[in-house]
């Protein structure tokens, strides 16, 4: 028997959330899941033409622009309805995120609605925000969390129930980031750096939790290393701003939004993720899966992907220096660096594979269904 699945998007932004969505639809097997995702209007195109290549029935919903938007809330149930699903799977890029799409699956009476909780956000409780926490997971049969760091804080802040909270990473294809040789790959047409200089990447979004002027102060200090950021986001120009003023805008390149991440790893010699708030970073995995050493910030969700001085190395938030010092680090010793890449690489594969973490939510679909039925 086939079953379908919705996977529900709320989000206007391609990023962290979207991606570890699409690995789940090209994942899934076909031959027990009829997958669908539902989409709002601006749903950014990565996401819906990539879910629509590998296969997914791809539909825009209308955006509920409040509680009090009873048309157009309806109109969502009815597009969730119409589709016959056993399982509405949210993906949520913040704590409310797909509040409306949920209550439309529990107005629809799809049998399982499971909502994947990528990222922690402290929010003040003013505008009823745990009210309405409350009434989503009234509806959720089971929170999946991308790390054990989201699921504390699920239980901490919100009052989840342990029971309702399941700990699942995000996946990594690794036949896209499988990278072989990093040090002797082709670069891209348009790869900015000059030959002979080591290269830093950093793979996100451009926006402030990302930390990624730290990165840049850091350049400072390693006059001859370039740094590569690929993404897009708000913080472009400020971004490009603050790299002028700190006079290393000739080792600062900005490559915007990339599909080729495999391409650009293989480029690399050290990955740089110097975010201060992470869920569990889906580059950081691309980056272990490829056998690129790793320099990240020491932060709830990273230090799960992460283990410091075993499978790459581990610096204070907002930091530049230690930033710039263990990139040296990876840059003088080699034979260091490429051990814990090694292991990383290894751990990647064992635990992050798009096989292993699809199996683990389609067993927990199948899992939840068996006890709607009892």
């Amino acid at each position: 028997m086939i079953r379908t699945v919705i996977h529900y998007s709320d989000s206007t932004v391609f990023g962290g959330t979207e991606r570890a969505l699409l690995h789940l639809v090209r994942g899934i097997d076909r031959l027990r899941w009829r997958t669908v995702l539902l989409h709002d209007h601006a749903a950014p195109p990565a996401l819906v033409g990539e879910a629509k290549a590998a296969g997914a029935e791809v539909h825009a919903v209308p955006r509920v622009s409040g509680k009090l938007d009873v048309v157009h809330l309806a109109a969502l149930t009815a597009a969730v309805r119409g589709h016959h699903a056993d399982v509405f799977h949210a993906h949520l890029h913040w704590p409310l995120a797909c509040k409306y799409g949920i209550a439309a699956a529990a107005m629809a009476r799809v049998p399982v609605v499971v909502a994947t909780a990528q990222l922690h956000v402290e929010l003040d409780p003013a505008g009823f925000v745990d009210l309405q926490h409350r009434a989503m997971t009234r509806v959720v049969q089971r929170y999946i969390a991308v790390s054990r760091a989201v699921a504390e804080d699920l239980t901490r802040r919100f009052d989840v129930p342990v029971g309702k909270v399941t700990v699942i990473p995000n996946a990594v294809d690794l036949r896209d980031v499988d990278a072989g040789d990093t040090r002797n790959a082709m670069a891209p047409p348009d790869w900015p750096t000059t030959a002979g200089r080591r290269v830093a990447l950093i793979l996100a979004r451009l926006e402030v939790d990302k930390g990624i002027a730290y990165a840049i102060d850091a350049m400072a200090a390693l006059p001859d290393v370039e740094l590569v950021i690929a993404g897009a986001g708000t913080q472009r120009a400020e971004l490009e701003a603050h790299s002028a003023t700190s006079g290393v805008e000739d080792r600062v390149h900005f490559l915007g939004y990339r599909r080729d991440t495999a391409v650009l790893l293989r480029c690399a010699d050290v990955f740089v993720l110097p975010s201060l708030v992470e869920g569990l970073p889906l580059s950081v995995l691309e980056a272990m899966g490829a056998g690129v050493p790793v320099v990240a910030t020491d932060i709830p969700g990273t230090r799960e992907a992460v283990e410091n001085e075993v499978t790459g190395l581990l610096v204070p938030p907002r930091d530049s220096q230690a930033l710039a010092a263990a990139m040296r680090r990876v840059f003088d010793d080699t034979a260091s660096a490429t051990a814990r890449a090694t292991r990383a690489r290894e751990r990647a594969r064992r635990e992050f594979s798009t096989e292993a973490v699809v199996t683990r939510v389609a067993e927990l679909y199948a899992s939840l269904l068996e006890d709607r039925a009892a």
